[in-house]
């Protein structure tokens, strides 16, 4: 198997055995795809600032014939490395969220060219602390312009009440969930996501 480069950003990793990580990418040419590292965390490893979090590299990988399985790293160059964000907590809040509405919603294979650019630019605009929020904001609603994602969030999913307020959004179920609906050991999840949320379905959805 001939191995392929591409450029992805470092969403999530794992530790696996004494010194390989399983890495999940956000990729330019494929999407969201995990490929096995391994040796990244030996002292030596050319390749281990390469798969860091919150990272834009460049790597040579052999790709899996599925898209939903996992892939392996061949080498890793690190083009751009976003850290400064976590000195801002809002704006590390926001990126987090971001990631898992990525990796949460987006399937294997989904090839968003459009979104991968967009994601990239959010991180650098936050890693140069120009308006998190904004660009939390309009990332949002350019995912939701531009990925197979639909929302179903016209009324609670749980009691089909649309009177009461809301207090969390289910990424999965692509619903909101209100306040006396909250199962034990939920939480609200963060205010700036779900109030953003309930004024973008006020301005995308019909009456």
């Amino acid at each position: 198997m001939s191995a392929v480069k591409i450029e992805g950003i470092v969403l999530d990793s794992i530790d696996y055995d004494d010194f390989a990580k399983i890495v999940k990418v956000f990729s330019k040419q494929f999407g969201i795809l995990s490929f096995f590292a391994p040796g990244v965390n030996k002292e030596g490893s050319k390749n281990k600032y390469s798969v860091q979090n919150l990272t834009c590299s460049e790597f040579e990988i052999f790709k899996a014939r599925k898209d939903e399985k996992v892939s392996k790293l061949k080498t890793g160059r690190l083009i751009v490395d976003f850290y400064a964000i976590a000195t801002n907590y809002n704006n590390y809040v926001f990126v987090s969220i971001l990631v898992n509405l990525l990796t949460q919603l987006l399937p294997p294979g989904f090839k968003a060219v459009n979104i991968y650019y967009a994601f990239k630019t959010v991180l650098e605009n936050m890693k140069a602390k120009r308006n998190g929020f904004l660009n939390y904001a309009i990332f949002l609603l350019y995912f939701i312009q531009n990925s197979e994602y639909r929302l179903r969030t016209n009324r609670c999913s749980r009691c089909k009440k649309t009177t009461n307020s809301y207090a969390r959004f289910e990424y999965t179920d692509k619903t909101l969930v209100c306040v006396k609906c909250l199962w034990p050991g939920e939480k609200n999840n963060h205010h700036h996501l779900w109030k953003f949320l309930v004024v973008l379905m006020n301005l995308i959805l019909p009456n």
